[in-house]
């Protein structure tokens, strides 16, 4: 007759959604539900019956712990019960190579792991925990030695945990004496030897369990009552969660030394543990979708490319746009959001695609987040069309046409790209030979820019489009990436837009453009699309918020005076402009002045005439480490120099002298001081 197996709860605690870890053993918490913004449905909490709940600022993990305890006859009275985190576990199974894996610190016995995958769940399933459970009464990773961290004691440690206040150390340390004299002997030894067991990650007997709760939340309660944390920030908070730790060690070593039998183990931490949303349409009746991938600098001009999207957009129909992101801020977020706020019929949505690659092996996933373009089919699989138009691009019609189109049994639509057809006819180019060799493209003249891009999902993933893109790339050098692997890899399975549908700025080739290297039916056909653009795209160098007077910029900036951002990219406009030059900085505001004029900015001149002063000092306020080198560089020159020469160098360093004077005087008045 076999022996029953315990049975046993190991709770793993999740404050934020994360993949669930989630087994007949493995049960998920939630910590600190009390005062969540959002409920997860899918797990319990530890809000009901008698809980601390509210108090899982202080207590962390350890509020899952207080209801596990006060509540053990509502988790079916298991013989075992253990904590573990939403990313860090025990490892059960060692893989044979977890010598491959770097340690989370300095030496430590917890090892990292990619992401919480089957090779992961390996390591720790249920059968592996219930044999090593069934030999013995208490389950902790190895302890750490804080000296690997360069620390010489524990109470050092814990100085310089974030915002935590060494006082609250020695106040635990003295309640400890006080509270709990029979652990004297492992309290000194915590304090002398810099040994701690980490993470407050458990598996103990039931009767052990109830022990260590009882024993470390009467020390917890001791010393919260005897701090004022009224005014502590969010990680000072966390005192109580942080000092468990060490009551942790202290009742470990303490049975320890009385022949329990203790188990310790190797741990894991997951470093990419986000769970990965799926992107679904936002309106029912529309299976497409407009997106476009820009990061945190790129807001101000994703602005814009926003803006004339929804200017020239139907009010009867629906338009679902997703910006693929994966640094813009909350706060720039809610400026882009305000651009559709009162328009129904516009769904505008962000997705970080940070979490979407986290899983693919190095060399893919580097390529992966380089490539977007070819990479949206796969993200966006449960739409019909994917439209995807570069961020430096310019709406002049309703996108809305692009849904329409028939693609006529093809993988893409796209436009030919002019520039590329430049490049061909250029002499001293091998554009021409690279795309027939490398790319090994039948037609080089059919080239196509991938800056607008209509995508049919299911033709797309179900011919592993993507995959065979991937492959060419990690196999030889590439000069336009994804642009020349669609080329190469979809020849034949392009249907080719209306060259309205992608007019570019043309880029430079020697003293002129590409223009005048393009075969002569495409330069006709150039000249009436500059004039009928649907999409502009401004690809060559000079992009008009840095160059007001260049190609196609005209209609840009009207545009870019729609937008929250307006003033930012004015600001950046200024600061760029004149920083590439010389500073004389009357020649250069004046100059960019001149170059507004020429745009037809209205009442530009005043405005410039009224701050023109300001200007200048902003600028000396937010280069000061460069005005005061001038200042000493003018001060030598003077010194060694003489007649009309020291006069010329005494006027320049006066000047610099009395602007940096100045500056710091405005930089008061705009503080209030």
């Amino acid at each position: 007759m076999q022996p029953t197996q315990p049975t046993i709860k190991i709770f793993v605690t999740y404050k934020e959604k994360h993949p669930m870890l989630k087994s007949e053993i493995f049960t998920p918490i939630q910590t600190g539900r009390a005062i969540a913004d959002k409920i997860f449905e899918d797990m319990i909490g530890d809000d009901t019956g008698d809980n601390v709940s509210k108090e899982n600022p202080k207590y962390n993990e350890l509020s899952a712990q207080y209801w596990v305890w006060k509540n053990y006859d509502k988790i079916g009275n298991p013989d075992y019960v253990g904590f573990t985190h939403y990313r860090r576990h025990f490892i059960f199974d060692e893989p044979n190579d977890l010598a491959k894996h770097e340690p989370w610190m300095p030496k430590s016995y917890v090892y990292r792991f990619k992401s919480l995958d089957n090779n992961y769940l390996n390591m720790m399933k249920d059968d592996d925990i219930r044999f090593i459970c069934s030999k013995c009464e208490c389950i902790t990773l190895k302890p750490y030695d804080v000296h690997h961290m360069g620390d010489n004691s524990i109470r050092e440690r814990f100085s310089k945990l974030p915002q935590q206040n060494l006082e609250n150390f020695d106040l635990f340390i003295n309640t400890l004496y006080e509270e709990a004299p029979e652990y004297k002997a492992e309290i000194e030894y915590l304090q002398k030897s810099g040994v701690q067991y980490l993470c407050n990650m458990f598996i103990m007997k039931k009767e052990l369990f109830f022990e260590y709760s009882k024993f470390a939340f009467n020390i917890l309660q001791k010393v919260d009552e005897k701090i004022d944390s009224q005014h502590y920030s969010e990680k000072g908070l966390r005192y109580l969660g942080f000092l468990g730790e060490m009551l942790l060690g202290i009742f470990v070593m303490h049975w320890q030394a009385r022949n329990k039998k203790i188990k310790e183990l190797n741990g894991s931490i997951i470093l990419h543990n986000d769970t990965v949303d799926e992107i679904k349409p936002a309106f029912s009746s529309v299976k497409n979708v407009i997106t476009t991938y820009a990061d945190e600098n790129d807001v101000p001009y994703l602005s814009v490319w926003l803006n004339s999207l929804i200017s020239h957009a139907n009010k009867s129909k629906n338009y679902d746009i997703v910006i693929l992101e994966k640094t813009i801020s909350d706060a720039n977020k809610e400026s882009l959001l305000s651009l559709c706020a009162d328009k129904k019929n516009i769904s505008l949505r962000f997705f970080n695609t940070k979490q979407y690659f986290v899983n693919e092996p190095e060399d893919l996933r580097v390529h992966k987040e380089r490539c977007y373009k070819i990479c949206v089919a796969e993200i966006f699989k449960d739409y019909s069309r994917v439209i995807y138009v570069d961020w430096n691009c310019l709406f002049a019609q309703d996108v809305a046409e692009l849904k329409q189109i028939n693609l006529k049994d093809n993988v893409i639509g796209a436009c030919l790209d002019y520039n590329m057809n430049g490049f061909f006819g250029a002499n001293h180019s091998d554009w021409k030979e690279y795309c027939a060799e490398t790319l090994q493209m039948n037609d080089v003249y059919a080239y196509v820019n991938a800056s607008v891009l209509i995508i049919d999902v299911k033709k797309f993933n179900e011919q592993n489009i993507a995959q065979q893109c991937f492959d060419m790339l990690m196999m030889q050098p590439i000069r336009n990436r994804e642009q020349d692997v669609i080329n190469s890899v979809l020849q034949g399975k392009i249907f080719y837009l209306s060259e309205l549908w992608n007019v570019p700025t043309l880029l430079p080739l020697g003293k002129q453009t590409t223009l005048y290297t393009m075969e002569y039916d495409l330069q006709v056909k150039y000249a009436k699309a500059v004039k009928q653009a649907k999409i502009i795209q401004y690809v060559s160098a000079r992009k008009p918020w840095i160059y007001p007077n260049s190609d196609m910029a005209l209609v840009w900036w009207q545009y870019a005076r729609q937008t929250p951002f307006y003033e930012e990219i004015l600001t950046r406009l200024i600061d760029f402009r004149i920083s590439q030059k010389d500073p004389q900085i009357d020649v250069n505001v004046a100059q960019l002045r001149q170059e507004f004029v020429n745009i037809h900015f209205p009442n530009i001149n005043n405005h410039f005439a009224k701050n023109e002063k300001d200007m200048k000092l902003l600028f000396v306020m937010t280069h000061p480490v460069k005005f005061r080198l001038k200042k000493w560089c003018y001060g030598i020159k003077k010194a060694f120099a003489f007649g009309k020469r020291h006069k010329k160098y005494q006027n320049k360093f006066n000047a610099v002298k009395q602007l940096i004077k100045e500056a710091k005087i405005y930089e008061k008045q705009l503080a209030g001081i």
